[in-house]
């Protein structure tokens, strides 16, 4: 497993990458400058969307990929896009 940590002006993201027999699974936690969670955040990877919770904690799995796309946003704050090649 890898442990990412993406920083932006307006988002933080941390998750976690594992990877099962053509599935990549995705789970972190949205949050902002400050640590708190940004609940309802949208996080939209390769087409597939998840929604955070409370806590600001998501949880996804989408097909392998070359590249992976991420892009999240929430009321309030700057939408962000990220890609990642495998």
């Amino acid at each position: 497993m890898r442990r990412l940590a993406v920083a932006t002006a307006a988002i933080v993201l941390l998750f976690t990458l594992s990877a099962q027999a053509g599935k990549l699974g995705l789970s972190g936690r949205v949050m902002d400058e400050g640590g708190g969670p940004i609940a309802g955040a949208r996080i939209d990877i390769n087409g597939q969307l998840v929604i955070a919770d409370q806590g600001g904690a998501f949880e996804v799995t989408v097909g392998e990929a070359g590249l992976y796309t991420l892009r999240y946003s929430a009321a309030d704050h700057f939408p962000v896009i990220h890609s990642y090649s495998s």
